[in-house]
C-alpha cells in the first residue's frame, strides 16, 4: 500500500510496491477537501461506528431511508432528508423519492397542442368546439404549475395555444350565429 503522505503533494512521483512502477499523484479540486478530512479525524477508532460504505471512515449519521450507517462522503442531502447512494441509486430506479423529480407534464406544451391539433390534423377540425374550450382550461390549470426541467414554464407556448383556441370558440361562435342566421331566412 503506498504511503498517505506521499499523495498530499499534488504532481508527487511514488514508487508502486508491487510492481516497482513510477506513479505520479495528482489531486483534483473537488478531491482536496476529502482527502484532508480522512487524515484530520475522520478514521473511525476502536468502537466507534463506521460507514456502511467506508469502513475505516467514522460514521456521522444514518441514512433516513434505511438505516445505514454513513460518512460525510456518502451524505446526499436530499431536501431535509439525508440518503445513503445506495438509496439514492434505488430511488432513482423505482421511482421511490417523491424528491426526486425525473419528468414533468408540460402544461403549456400539452394547452398548445391541444389547441393546434384541429389545424395540423384536418380529421380533427370536427372537434374543435372541443379542444379550444379543453386547451383554455388546460392552460389555466397549469399557468403556475412547474415547467420542463432542462427548459422552464414555456409560458409563451401557453399564450400561442391560447390565441389558436380563442380562434376556434370564434370560429364557432361564426359558424354557430351563420347556422342560426341561415334558419331564420329559410323561414
Amino acid at each position: 500500500m503506498l504511503e498517505a503522505a506521499a499523495w498530499d503533494l499534488p504532481g508527487a512521483v511514488v514508487r508502486c510496491p508491487g510492481c516497482s512502477s513510477e506513479i505520479t499523484g495528482r489531486v483534483f479540486a473537488a478531491n482536496r477537501g476529502v482527502s484532508s478530512d480522512l487524515q484530520t479525524g475522520d478514521r473511525a477508532s476502536e468502537g466507534e461506528s463506521v460507514c456502511y460504505f467506508h469502513p475505516a471512515r467514522r460514521a456521522v449519521l444514518c441514512c433516513d431511508r434505511c438505516g445505514r450507517f454513513i460518512c460525510k462522503l456518502c451524505e446526499i442531502p436530499l431536501g431535509s432528508r439525508r440518503v445513503c447512494p445506495a438509496c439514492l441509486g434505488a430511488g432513482l430506479a423505482a421511482d421511490k423519492l417523491p424528491e426526486l423529480v425525473r419528468r414533468r407534464v408540460c402544461w403549456m406544451r400539452v394547452a398548445c397542442l391541444t389547441a393546434v391539433m384541429p389545424i395540423l390534423i384536418p380529421c380533427f377540425w370536427m372537434l374543435c368546439f372541443i379542444t379550444g374550450p379543453v386547451s383554455i382550461g388546460l392552460l389555466v390549470y397549469g399557468w403556475n404549475k412547474p415547467g420542463s426541467l432542462v427548459k422552464g414554464r414555456q409560458r409563451w407556448m401557453g399564450v400561442v395555444g391560447f390565441l389558436f383556441a380563442l380562434a376556434q370558440i370564434a370560429l364557432m361562435g361564426v359558424m354557430g350565429w351563420s347556422m342560426i342566421q341561415s334558419f331564420s331566412h329559410a323561414r
